[in-house]
């Protein structure tokens, strides 16, 4: 499903398989670990019943141009190469909505990524992720080289 605007993240539908090699870069990382957060987040409120705070999943509505809390929204996402979503879509800090392909899509389908999506998604990080302003020392950013720091290919 490619839904375009600036109240959604990465609704886009790659048409490629998987690439040959994931990019797992600062940028990835943050993303996905910022991801993570709200839907570990969105799955305790689920649980203990409290389907509409601001952090739990949402679901688009086309009617009303927004997203409807406490529902899943004409199943899981499949992306080209298999991998599929659950039947949630995810309210992000800052109101972002996005479902859980769209780290994949970051990971595996960079190339596919449009310039605006990727923009979003650094625009996201930067005002959200602790990681991606400060990363941990000991964190690899990209693969280097031990013996001479050359970055690897």
């Amino acid at each position: 499903m490619i839904i375009e605007g600036s109240q959604v993240l990465l609704y886009i539908e790659p048409k490629q398989g998987k690439s040959a090699q994931p990019v797992v870069d600062r940028l990835y990382i943050a993303y996905e670990s910022e991801l993570a957060r709200v839907i570990l987040k969105s799955r305790k409120q689920m649980n203990r019943g409290a389907p509409n705070s601001e952090l739990v999943y949402g679901t688009l509505d086309h009617h009303i141009g927004g997203f409807t809390r406490g529902s899943s929204w004409m199943g899981k996402h499949m992306c080209a190469c298999g991998d599929t979503s659950d039947a949630y879509d995810y309210l992000l800090p800052g109101g972002l909505y996005t479902n859980l392909l769209s780290a994949h899509y970051l990971k595996w389908h960079r190339s596919e990524v449009p310039q605006v999506e990727l923009d979003k998604v650094l625009a996201f990080v930067t005002a959200n992720s602790r990681y991606y302003k400060d990363p941990p020392v000991d964190a690899p950013i990209e693969p280097k080289c031990k013996a001479c720091g050359a970055k690897i290919e």
